[in-house]
């Protein structure tokens, strides 16, 4: 198991459509500007674009593809279901063959 998917900060807050997704000692991501497909995916929602910015950003250090590179997933509920987005990555590469992250 790769270290960027163990060593990932507690989520300090899981944000919503107006307020942002946080991890403990993190920044919050603020903005819906850095990926044009990440914010067209989260709808407008500042809380899920942060949590999928999070998990784009675990599974390319990960495995060096995006979350976007793997089959369609059910991010939303994920995130809705509260799934620390490092478990939800790792079950995605595992589930696409990737063992060796």
């Amino acid at each position: 198991m790769s270290a960027s998917l163990t060593r990932e900060p507690p989520v300090l807050s899981w944000g919503s459509e107006h307020t942002p997704f946080q991890r403990d000692g993190r920044v919050a991501i603020t903005e819906m500007s850095a990926c044009s497909t990440t914010a067209e995916y989260a709808a407008g929602h500042l809380g899920f674009y942060g949590y999928l910015r999070v998990a784009n950003r675990i599974c390319i250090r990960a495995a060096c593809v995006g979350i976007f590179d793997l089959p369609d997933r059910c991010w939303r509920e994920s995130y809705e279901a509260q799934e620390p987005p490092e478990d939800v990555v790792r079950e995605a590469l595992e589930e696409e063959g990737f063992t060796d992250f």
